[in-house]
């Protein structure tokens, strides 16, 4: 397979990149010295967030670094939907690409995210006076499976289906490729605990002052009740404040039991606790805002590009 990981950088496995650095080098580690990737990462998740199209990984000189740095972060805002939405305007700018590429790249690209669609022989339909040819195959199993969040056009009854293959033009053929494609970068998004990132690196990544409307409502307060010392407690735990920062934070209120109310909601390997979910913030009448988001490190987190 002779493809181009400068066009698709997903290719290329980040320990592999990463080799040319040295042994034990982490992508983390990369990024601590190096802001120029992280910035660009966040800029096209900032884009995405603002609906404007992306621009291919050839623009960059570390297009498999931004690549994973954009995996990095989005696994870091932990949003599905948001990662969704990123997933397809990925699909977009990769359709664009694929549409210049040749039939071999293209069957090499289907075979590499596992795609069993190959070279077939040739069948040819007429619509009114339309010539309409198909020259790769499928099976009906697999298109289904890779076509299910695809629009209607797409449904099997509407395709020349075959011995159990779905018939192909060249066209369909990208559009599936990419569809591939997208759903691979969803596949590669795992959800990331923010204390899993060293402190440097997430003052790096996290902007300051994001606090979500509801807490900062509770730090306003002058005295605050139980609740709202495990709301406060719970959601600087998430966003990885140690607790000598907690206790700044926390000052004011005098909390006699701070840290050990630190360790019970900091948790451990079997046990994480995460701050309230909207909806249970709005049963406590903690929540002050429409934010569309179902839990406030949503929002916040949100915030880091």
């Amino acid at each position: 397979m002779v493809l181009d990981v400068k066009k698709y950088p997903f290719i290329k496995s980040v320990e592999a990149e990463l080799q040319k650095y040295g042994g034990g080098v982490t992508l983390m580690d990369i990024l601590m010295t190096n802001n120029n990737i992280l910035d660009l990462a966040k800029n096209r998740i900032q884009k995405v967030l603002n609906d404007e199209e992306l621009p291919n990984y050839l623009t960059y000189t570390e297009p498999v670094l931004v690549f994973y740095t954009v995996l990095l972060l989005l696994s870091i805002i932990n949003n599905q939907e948001f990662s969704k939405k990123y997933s397809f305007f990925e699909l977009r700018q990769f359709k664009k690409i694929l549409e210049t590429e040749n039939e071999e790249n293209l069957l090499d690209l289907a075979k590499f995210l596992n795609i069993n669609i190959n070279k077939c022989n040739k069948i040819e339909i007429r619509l009114e006076k339309i010539k309409i040819s198909k020259d790769y195959c499928i099976n009906f199993i697999g298109y289904l499976k890779l076509t299910r969040n695809m629009g209607d056009e797409w449904n099997l009854s509407k395709q020349i289906l075959h011995k159990g293959n779905v018939y192909l033009d060249k066209n369909q053929l990208i559009q599936l490729v990419a569809e591939g494609i997208r759903l691979r970068i969803l596949d590669m998004i795992r959800p990331i605990n923010i204390k899993e990132i060293p402190e440097k690196l997430r003052d790096l990544i996290v902007k300051k002052g994001n606090i979500p409307p509801c807490i900062q409502s509770i730090l306003n307060k002058d005295k605050l009740n139980e609740e709202e010392i495990r709301t406060l407690i719970t959601f600087y735990i998430d966003i990885g404040k140690s607790l000598s920062s907690i206790s700044v934070i926390m000052k004011k209120w005098n909390i006699s039991n701070l840290e050990d109310l630190y360790k019970q909601y900091r948790g451990n390997k079997d046990t994480r606790y995460i701050v309230y979910s909207c909806k249970k913030m709005k049963e406590l009448n903690l929540c002050v805002s429409n934010c569309n988001v179902k839990n406030p490190l949503q929002l916040y987190f949100a915030n880091t590009v």
